[in-house]
């Protein structure tokens, strides 16, 4: 029994994941906000194309151009497909946010294991101090 718990803590301090991956966080979020730019800006273009043809010749900033421009912008945003990439562009918000706090909670195990280890370096230390305070060596 003694011997298998030693042959287990001999391991239990190599298996510890410890890896920083402070870059594997910044490319993944980069990856997402790459993504929600590329379809604000899609929205954006569409937006302004259906604004600009309901203008068509009519003096830009006149009220009756603003005022099918504005219509013609609420009318491209209940689209199907563009009510669907407002969705995923709100959705890939969400989860930007929960990869930063599944991010932090991982950065916490990731100190609580420095302590394990410390702690298990200190009492290793202990073990080998009383070893050789009794002079056998058998623990």
């Amino acid at each position: 029994m003694i011997s298998h718990f030693k042959g287990w803590l001999a391991k239990w301090d190599r298996n510890i994941v410890s890896q920083d991956d402070v870059e594997t966080q910044q490319i993944v979020t980069d990856k997402l906000m790459n993504a929600f730019s590329g379809i604000e800006d899609l929205l954006h273009k569409s937006d302004q194309k259906a604004m600009m043809k309901a203008r068509g010749e009519l003096t830009p900033g006149s009220n009756e151009a603003n005022e099918k421009e504005v219509i013609a912008m609420l009318e491209n945003q209940k689209k199907s497909w563009y009510i669907g990439l407002k969705t995923i562009s709100r959705d890939m918000t969400y989860i930007k946010s929960i990869l930063e706090n599944i991010y932090e909670i991982k950065n916490r195990r990731s100190r609580e294991c420095f302590q394990l280890r410390a702690e298990n370096s200190k009492l290793r230390a202990e073990i080998e101090q009383l070893r050789q305070s009794r002079g056998n060596g058998s623990f």
